[in-house]
């Protein structure tokens, strides 16, 4: 469900505010239910979600992604059979080649943003959340959560997937191909990803910290 946000804000306490990301224009913070989300009326731009109040979510979420991942890493990605000769191929073989290449930058840059970035967050939402679901501040845990919601939009998951599966149609032509357990935890790592995605956004993570710290 989607709510436009309230009208321009006048003489009420900044805490009360928001801005909008696109346009920069002050509105009042609106009160969410579970699912929905606010819009700039000027613009029309994302300004939160409404969340269930729970970190249970978030940490599942996050838990499982980080195990996908690792699943993701450990095993064959896809196997190609030609001329009786087989070849493996895994998940961040691709990426360290590209960054061992003539043009390293390209490379560097993929693995930044396919393998550090999607850690980072993961591993940050579990180191502040895990110890604040049983009442126990980490420390140093609002600089963690800050990066990890830094790093959220330069995770791209999907576009690798993407890549992937264009890259799996062309080279079919040369041979069969054996999709391995790795394809599939990455495929389930980047649904869960984007359904963490979904429920989280960088005010909501303050907000449920927070309100975790008050109780």
């Amino acid at each position: 469900m989607t709510v436009s946000s309230a009208g321009p804000a006048s003489s009420i306490n900044i805490d009360r505010l928001l801005a909008c990301p696109d346009c920069d224009r002050l509105t009042r913070k609106p009160k969410l239910q579970p699912r929905q989300v606010a819009r700039c009326r000027h613009c029309g731009a994302l300004l939160r979600r409404g969340h269930v109040g729970s970190l249970d979510p978030v940490i599942a979420l996050s838990l499982a992604s980080l195990i996908l991942f690792v699943i993701a890493n450990l095993f064959p990605f896809v196997s190609l059979r030609s001329g009786g000769l087989e070849q493996e191929i895994r998940f961040s073989s691709g990426l360290l080649a590209l960054a061992e290449s003539g043009v390293p930058l390209p490379g560097l840059a993929a693995i930044a943003f396919i393998l550090v970035t999607p850690i980072l967050r993961l591993a940050g939402y579990l180191y502040v959340l895990v110890p604040l679901r049983w009442h126990t501040e980490p420390p140093a845990w609002r600089p963690v959560l800050r990066l990890s919601n830094t790093v959220l939009p330069w995770s791209m998951l999907e576009i690798y997937l993407l890549s992937v599966v264009v890259a799996l149609v062309k080279i079919s032509e040369l041979g069969s191909i054996v999709i391995g357990i790795s394809f599939w935890s990455f495929v389930l790592l980047v649904i869960t990803s984007t359904w963490l995605s979904s429920i989280t956004d960088r005010f909501v993570m303050w907000e449920l910290v927070e309100s975790w710290r008050q109780k």
